[in-house]
């Protein structure tokens, strides 16, 4: 079966976009099986959708995974789930982890029968809806309702989670400084210099 599902919309004044196509197949052997088969060209040109390669874009594949184990956990015959990833992606600008695992997760329970509440939806759409709170470093995990941090630009009231194995770094380290910020800060220093020689 072919499950495909997409969301775009702006949400408390910020842009949500993200879509994926899975391949789902019941099994005999009791356990979920993810497959993935990426084969985008992530980003190319400005304006394009960013379609997930085989490498790189960790943070959207996690997010898509946790989305995935979360709609296996909520079906109701759970004899065994094999999902294949055929395409996911989204936009720089527009879409983190938590928006991929929403629809990856969606694409699931939307096409098999599952035991998922009205209210067990409205707090995973919320989460959702939410997520930018937390920037582009967040990783869902639906099952406990809350957003982990993947990066120590992410403030402290995110709580940690033992469903989640990696956090990459601690919350009290500062943000690495980037090449643009050194260039300016050179910039400034230069420019510091000619004003004192003048004066």
């Amino acid at each position: 079966m072919e499950a495909t599902y997409m969301v775009k919309h702006y949400k408390n004044r910020r842009p949500h976009y993200g879509e994926i196509k899975l391949h789902i197949e019941t099994t005999t052997t009791n356990q979920l099986e993810i497959i993935e088969n990426y084969s985008g060209k992530g980003f190319y040109s400005q304006g394009y959708m960013e379609i997930i390669p085989a490498k790189g874009y960790d943070l959207w594949k996690t997010g898509i995974r946790n989305g995935i184990t979360y709609a296996y956990s909520k079906l109701k015959q759970k004899t065994g789930l094999k999902v294949t990833i055929v395409e996911a992606g989204g936009f720089s600008t527009d879409t983190n982890a938590v928006i991929l695992g929403f629809v990856a997760a969606r694409a699931i329970l939307n096409n098999i029968e599952n035991k998922e509440t009205a209210t067990e939806f409205q707090l995973t759409e919320n989460l959702m809806n939410t997520s930018w709170d937390y920037g582009f470093y967040g990783i869902p995990d639906f099952e406990n309702q809350t957003i982990i941090a993947d990066s120590p630009a992410i403030p402290s009231k995110i709580s940690e989670s033992p469903s989640v194995s990696r956090i990459s770094e601690s919350l009290t380290t500062p943000p690495k400084r980037t090449a643009i910020s050194r260039f300016w800060e050179k910039l400034f220093t230069s420019l510091r210099k000619r004003k004192s020689s003048i004066d």
